[in-house]
């Protein structure tokens, strides 16, 4: 393989492989995802509502990477009170 240096880069500095062989393992990065935005409903005497993509973020991404939930998720309260409630 030919290995070209970047702009400032000294080719010379480096030592690089001319050869690789066997397995090599990615490992994964874990992400969180975090419910955000306070989600709320206005009292139909329902215990449950439906989350959309507003109300999540995701983190543990390296650089420029990202996603999104695109699902709807739907959620149940404690209880269909009034007020702040438990999910």
């Amino acid at each position: 393989q030919d290995f070209v240096a970047n702009a400032g880069t000294t080719l010379t500095n480096y030592t690089l492989p001319t050869t690789a062989y066997g397995t090599g393992t990615i490992t994964p990065i874990p992400l969180s995802v975090l419910i955000v935005n306070n989600p709320t409903k206005t009292y139909n005497g329902a215990t449950s509502t439906v989350l959309s993509a507003s109300n999540y973020v995701i983190s543990g991404f390296i650089g420029s990477e990202s996603a999104q939930i695109n699902q709807s998720a739907l959620i149940n309260y404690a209880a269909p009170n009034a007020g702040a409630q438990a999910i």
